[in-house]
């Protein structure tokens, strides 16, 4: 009896291993044909079928790592390309080989924010082409302020400043009071008394959005300092910023980003 147990046994383990090599061979051919998921996928079974052979198990762990290094080499050379399905797709490919990638993983969710920056920079075009420089704006700093070294971003708002200094430039009157010197001193003022002298002392309206907070102060201290200088100090420190709506009015809203 336990003979007969026995010699069952050995055939039991005769077959899987013939099993095992069988599958082994099958997914060394599919890889060996391109298909890199599938084949792993076999090697991987095989490697179950018989999980003593380490032959398996350093080839599925070499083969893992080299799918794994072409994909990502195919992810980065479509990200450069600007070829974002083709990236996806190659990130995808990593995830079959590898759910938990961690690399796989951060380039499908950096593809995510790359797909709502272009999207705010469209709005942002967009805007700037019907005259809200601030929209456009917003948007934009939006993008840069997740990724800084986004150029398209920050060509984009280069474009806007270059406009808005060319609608400046284009009201001799407003331009003229911009380059006007001014001399102020005011320690821990209100923001707002600060733009009340400037536009007792050129001229100009300052309007301030209502979500520009009444609470806001600044110090400032300057001699002889254009006036277009001065605003742009207090502008920035307070994250301001600033759209011309006219020859004398300019008006004041916060940088939200």
């Amino acid at each position: 009896m336990a003979e007969r147990i026995l010699g069952a046994l050995v055939i039991a383990l005769l077959l899987a291993a013939c099993a095992a090599q069988r599958t082994f061979d099958e997914g060394r051919a599919q890889i060996a044909s391109g298909d890199f998921a599938g084949g792993i996928a076999k090697v991987e079974e095989a490697a179950r079928l018989e999980p003593d052979n380490q032959r398996y198990r350093q080839y599925l762990v070499r083969q893992k790592e080299l799918a794994l290094q072409r994909e990502l080499a195919a992810a980065d050379t479509a990200r450069l390309r600007e070829d974002w399905a083709g990236a996806e797709a190659a990130y995808r490919r990593m995830l079959d080989i590898d759910p938990r990638n961690t690399r796989a993983l951060n380039g499908v969710e950096a593809l995510k924010a790359e797909q709502r920056h272009r999207e705010l920079l469209r709005e942002a075009e967009d805007a700037a082409s019907k005259g809200d420089a601030a929209g456009a704006t917003k948007r934009v700093r939006s993008v840069l302020a997740e990724n800084p070294a986004h150029r398209d971003a920050q060509r984009q708002l280069r474009r806007i400043e270059e406009r808005s200094l060319l609608a400046v430039a284009a009201r001799p009157q407003l331009s003229a009071a911009l380059r006007k010197p001014v001399t102020i001193e005011f320690r821990d003022a209100s923001v707002r008394q600060v733009f009340e002298l400037l536009s007792r002392n050129t001229g100009l309206n300052f309007i301030f959005d209502r979500e520009v907070r009444a609470d806001l102060r600044t110090t400032v201290f300057v001699r002889n300092t254009p006036l277009d200088e001065v605003m742009r100090f207090v502008l920035v420190t307070n994250q301001l910023e600033r759209k011309v709506l006219n020859d004398n009015t300019i008006l004041v809203y916060p940088n939200t980003q």
